[in-house]
C-alpha cells in the first residue's frame, strides 16, 4: 500500500492485503470512463458522462435477462440506477425493476435523467443516506422521493429516504453506510465470529428488511380499492335505453315524471317519511343515480314545521342513509326500509 503524501497514521502493514484488495473493488466497475458518453434529449443536461451511458446499458440488459430484479448500486453510481429507469421507461420495461436501493447517495434528480415521479409507480424505493451526507445532498434525496410520492397514480408502497442515524436503526448503523475503520469493521465481525467477507451485511440487511417491508405495503396498496372519486364529463345516465318504441318511451317518460316529482302533505306524504321525492336521493350523476353532494335528508327533518332530531348518522355532506330493521317484532329477519324521519 503506497502512501506518499497520504495524511494521518499508516494502517497496521498486516492488513495491507486486505485493504488494497477491498480498494480495488470499488474501482472496477468505473472502466467505462475510458469510453464515450451519449446524447439524452429528455435529460435537463443532455450530455451524458460514460458511466451514466453504459453502465445503465448493461444493467437493463440484465434486468431483461434475468426478468427482472431488485437495482441496488454502489457508492459512485446513483445517476446510473436512474438512467437505468430512463432506458427500461424507453423500451417499456420499467416493470422489471423491481425496486431500488440507494445505500448512500447523490445524484437523484429525477430530471437529470428525464424523469418524472410517476415513472416510479411500481417500483418500491429506499436511499439510506449516511452521516456525511450533508444537508444539501440530503435534501435533493428527499425532493425525489417526495415526487415519487406525490404521485397520484402510485401503485406501491412510499418511497423512503432514510438516514443513517435515524434512531430506527437503534444505532446498528452507528450512523454509517460505509466501513468507517479497519479497525473499528474488525471489532464488530470478530464479535460475530465472521471474517471480512460478512462485513457487507451490517450494511445491506437493514436495508433489504426495509425495502420488502417497502414491498410488503405494495401488495397491501394494488389489492385495497381506491375511490376514483367523482366522475368528469357528461353522466351519460339517467336516459332511456336505445331502441325504445314509441310506446315504451311514454312509458318511460311518464315513469321519470312521477319519479321527480316532489310530495307535499295534500299528497299524502305522511310523518315517516325518508324523502319528499325520489330523485332527491338518486340525483348523482344524473335521475336515478346515487346520492347528490348535499344530503336533502338533512334539510327535510325540518321541514314544513317539523322539529325532528336528525339522526347522527345523518350529516349534511354525506350520503343518503336508510334504516332497515334487523328483525321484526315476532323475531323473524325483517331487513325493511325505515323511515329517518317522523
Amino acid at each position: 500500500m503506497a502512501r506518499i503524501g497520504a495524511i494521518g497514521e499508516a494502517p497496521n502493514p498486516a492488513s495491507s492485503a486486505c485493504l488494497g484488495l477491498e480498494y480495488c473493488r470499488p474501482l472496477v466497475p468505473n472502466g467505462e470512463v475510458t469510453l464515450p458518453g451519449s446524447a439524452c434529449p429528455t435529460c435537463s443536461n443532455p450530455n451524458l458522462n460514460a458511466i451514466d451511458t453504459w453502465l445503465p446499458l448493461a444493467l437493463a440488459e440484465r434486468l431483461e435477462g434475468v426478468g427482472g430484479g431488485i437495482l441496488a448500486r454502489h457508492s459512485q453510481s446513483t445517476s446510473s440506477v436512474f438512467h437505468t429507469a430512463r432506458v427500461m421507461k424507453g423500451r417499456g420495461e420499467l416493470h422489471l425493476i423491481k425496486g431500488i436501493i440507494v445505500p448512500e447517495g447523490a445524484g437523484t434528480k429525477l430530471a437529470a435523467a428525464g424523469l418524472v415521479g410517476s415513472d416510479f409507480d411500481t417500483i418500491p424505493f429506499l436511499i439510506l443516506n449516511g452521516e456525511y451526507r450533508p444537508l444539501a445532498t440530503r435534501q435533493v434525496n428527499y425532493a425525489a422521493v417526495d415526487a415519487m410520492n406525490a404521485s397520484p397514480t402510485c401503485k406501491v408502497g412510499p418511497a423512503l429516504s432514510l438516514n443513517a442515524e435515524d434512531p430506527i436503526f437503534r444505532g446498528t448503523l452507528q450512523g454509517h453506510t460505509h466501513i468507517q475503520a479497519r479497525t473499528d469493521l474488525q471489532e464488530r465481525v470478530d464479535q460475530r465470529g465472521g471474517d471480512m467477507a460478512d462485513t457487507s451485511r451490517l450494511v445491506w440487511m437493514p436495508a433489504v428488511a426495509l425495502l420488502l417491508l417497502t414491498m410488503n405495503a405494495t401488495h397491501a396498496a394494488q389489492g385495497r380499492a381506491r375511490d376514483p372519486g367523482v366522475r368528469a364529463g357528461p353522466p351519460a345516465a339517467g336516459g332511456p335505453l336505445p331502441g325504445l318504441t314509441a310506446a315504451e318511451l311514454a312509458t318511460f317518460q311518464a315513469g321519470r315524471e312521477d319519479f321527480e316529482e316532489v310530495e307535499g302533505v295534500g299528497d299524502g306524504l305522511g310523518p315517516r317519511v325518508n324523502l319528499d321525492s325520489c330523485l332527491g336521493c338518486h340525483a348523482q350523476p344524473a335521475v336515478g343515480g346515487t346520492s347528490p353532494a348535499v344530503n336533502p335528508q338533512f334539510t327535510l327533518a325540518n321541514a314544513y314545521g317539523a322539529r325532528n332530531r336528525v339522526p347522527y348518522f345523518v350529516t349534511a355532506d354525506g350520503p343518503v342513509r336508510e334504516a332497515r330493521y334487523k328483525y321484526k317484532p315476532d323475531g323473524t329477519r325483517d331487513g325493511g326500509c325505515a323511515p329517518s324521519s317522523s
